[in-house]
């Protein structure tokens, strides 16, 4: 496996993003050229921990893509956020950011 941080780029507002390049044969296939997510963090550490389970994930799915159709939707990692009003551990992902309403 590669070394995750070379997967890690940063935006303008310095959070982190994992970007891979897919690979020529499978381009077609997966309509894009490069797979990109956010890492939801500002810390250098957390992204490098985060990239290295996406990138496991993206192997995983170019090495499966050629047999059957792949889902790039599914590439995400996952974290727990714990709910500061009522304790209880929210589980959320990559593609469904929190919209918590605060209440009145």
């Amino acid at each position: 496996m590669a070394n995750p941080s070379a997967y890690i780029q940063s935006s303008r507002h310095h959070v982190y993003y994992f970007r891979i390049r897919v690979p020529l044969h499978l381009q077609a296939q997966l309509k894009r050229t490069y797979i990109r997510r956010s890492l939801q963090t500002k810390c250098r550490r957390q992204a490098g921990m985060r990239c290295a389970e996406l990138l496991q994930q993206a192997d995983e799915l170019f090495d499966c893509a050629d047999s059957k159709v792949a889902d790039v939707g599914k590439i995400q990692w996952g974290y727990e956020k714990v709910d500061k009003a009522s304790g209880a551990a929210l589980s959320l992902s990559a593609e469904e950011p929190s919209r918590a309403k605060k209440a009145p």
